[in-house]
């Protein structure tokens, strides 16, 4: 979307709309711009979250499998958590076969790291927020 763009939907001057945006990124409030993949045109149709119990290991087998975990290509969201599990890791595959595939490569990233894996499907998107409805 272009700055024109925003500019008529908003009904604003573009220079108004340049410098609200100029602003919003030297306070650090946008620090980035990025594409929003539509994951079905990608073939993409089974989404999983999967939550990881870690096993007392030493924090640099954790820190080879967080980074591994981050790198596979599946990988769409990580967070580490308070609580029962340590992770929350959310999954996009093209079918139940390939999630099983990327869940057998993540049990596979750091052999005896894992204590315990639990699965949720995400059968509907809710909301994903971006923020923004807390900007006045």
């Amino acid at each position: 979307t272009s700055i024109a763009d925003i500019a008529r939907e908003i009904e604003a001057q573009r220079d108004t709309v340049a410098y609200r945006i100029g602003r919003l990124e030297r306070k650090g409030v946008i620090s980035k711009y990025h594409t929003i993949l539509e994951p079905h045109a990608l073939g993409l149709s089974v989404f999983m979250l999967v939550l990881i119990k870690m096993n007392p290991v030493a924090a640099e087998m954790v820190q080879q499998f967080v980074e591994k975990l981050v790198a596979h290509p599946h990988v769409t969201h990580v967070s580490r958590l308070l609580g029962r599990y340590d992770y929350f890791v959310q999954i996009a595959a093209e079918d139940v076969v390939a999630f099983d595939t990327v869940l057998d490569d993540i049990k596979a990233m750091q052999p005896g790291a894992i204590a315990d894996i639990e699965i949720a499907n995400i059968i509907d998107g809710l909301k994903t927020d971006d923020f923004s409805g807390l900007l006045s």
